[in-house]
């Protein structure tokens, strides 16, 4: 569905190809922060202001100057893809963040399923979920992590630490257990600075639940990791 989505785009019908991609569970209510130093890579394991907290209030020192929170300036990528090259200056050796977050009535088991173009974390309610250190060209669903959301407000962070890449691209989409599409999340990133989000204990997958949904999805590829307990 996914190539089908991009021959509608190639074919200049973008709204059917909008309809997949949401239908697939493509994220694209994030919130953005950057660009921060990632001199020769080494800010991949350093922990920029954004993971230390989140304050949509507050403007923080960035790679070259004060940089604040702002919204995804395009919302409606037809494939649900952030492009972020544009967005950012400089796009070169720094690192950028999105958040978001997923209002729940009751705890939810989720797969995350991410593709970059660079190196990349995932944090889910402060707690650092999913690391992969790798330059890449991007492709979807590269990578994949179990999160257990709990009930209420759930902070998903996202830290992609570019390089000298030529494209600086990012997709993130939703999955069950059972790798079918989720499109029904409450996702609201105006919620990511909810007071009560601060640094809350993981909530954890079940071990063998996850063991057998990502062995099952290994087959299809990609990297693979959950919350384990």
């Amino acid at each position: 569905e996914e190539l089908y989505a991009t021959s509608l785009r190639s074919l200049g019908r973008v709204d059917e190809a909008r309809a997949i991609s949401r239908a697939l569970g493509h994220v694209t209510d994030w919130i953005m922060i950057g660009p921060f130093d990632n001199e020769r890579g080494g800010g991949f394991d350093a922990r920029h202001a954004p993971e230390q907290e989140v304050d949509l209030s507050l403007s923080v020192h960035g790679k070259e100057r004060d940089v604040a929170w702002r919204r995804n300036p395009c919302p409606d990528h037809p494939l649900g893809r952030l492009v972020l090259g544009p967005v950012f200056e400089p796009n070169q050796q720094v690192v950028a963040y999105l958040a978001t977050a997923i209002q729940c009535d009751a705890p939810r088991e989720v797969v995350l399923h991410l593709g970059s173009s660079c190196a990349v974390k995932a944090f889910l309610n402060g707690h650092e979920a999913l690391a992969r250190k790798v330059r890449r060209p991007f492709h979807p669903d590269q990578d994949r992590v179990a999160l257990a959301l709990q009930a209420g407000t759930n902070q998903v962070l996202v830290k992609l630490a570019m390089e000298e890449e030529s494209d600086w691209v990012f997709e993130g989409r939703f999955t069950d257990l059972d790798g079918a599409p989720v499109s029904d999340l409450a996702i609201d990133s105006a919620r990511v600075a909810a007071p009560a989000l601060a640094w809350s204990e993981p909530s954890r997958v079940p071990a063998a639940r996850a063991r057998e949904t990502l062995g099952a999805l290994e087959g299809i590829g990609g990297g693979l990791q959950h919350v384990s307990p």
